[in-house]
């Protein structure tokens, strides 16, 4: 029995490395996207990936050191897949003619990036964070700058000097408007 559990470390490894070889193939030259024939494959594609998303967040924590960077890495990888580019279809719910799925789909999306950035803030507020578990967090902030409004605009809030006799920065005070 001993044997079984040190063995299971290296085949959830080699599981997490092929969905990363998988995550990392592309039909598309603008983005990692695959092409689907029709929007109900597309649907149900990204419900896919959300559940791995979700899950791979909810166990990471529980993940041995090695398989725990496989984890980051392919929750980074789905982040940036171009099937969950909902962009500036975060707000749009039905009112661009999105069937109630995809309006679904875009709180749930938004409900597991909003969890995920809960998750890095935690993981920043720790003492020590190891190289990779802050190159995580860089990343997901980035990619919730730019897919959250709502963040973007709290973190220029909290960016930008409140006392403008202490300067300002021309760029970011346009960003701040948006």
């Amino acid at each position: 029995h001993g044997d079984e559990d040190a063995t299971l470390p290296r085949r959830v490894s080699i599981y997490l490395t092929r969905i990363q070889q998988l995550l990392a193939k592309s039909h598309k030259k603008s983005c990692t996207s695959f092409v689907y024939p029709d929007q109900g494959t597309l649907l149900w594609t990204q419900q896919l990936l959300l559940k791995l998303w979700a899950y791979l967040l909810q166990h990471v924590d529980a993940a041995p050191f090695p398989v725990q960077q496989l984890q980051l890495e392919i929750l980074y990888q789905v982040m940036t897949r171009g099937e969950l580019d909902v962009g500036g279809c975060v707000d749009c719910g039905n009112s661009h003619g999105h069937s109630t799925s995809y309006a679904e789909f875009v709180t749930w999306y938004r409900r597991v990036l909003v969890d995920t950035v809960h998750f890095v803030v935690t993981k920043l507020n720790r003492r020590a964070v190891c190289n990779e578990v802050r190159t995580f967090c860089v990343q997901v902030l980035a990619v919730a700058y730019f897919r959250l409004p709502e963040f973007r605009h709290q973190l220029l809030l909290a960016l930008l000097p409140a006392d403008p006799a202490l300067g300002t920065v021309a760029e970011w005070d346009a960003c701040s408007e948006s």
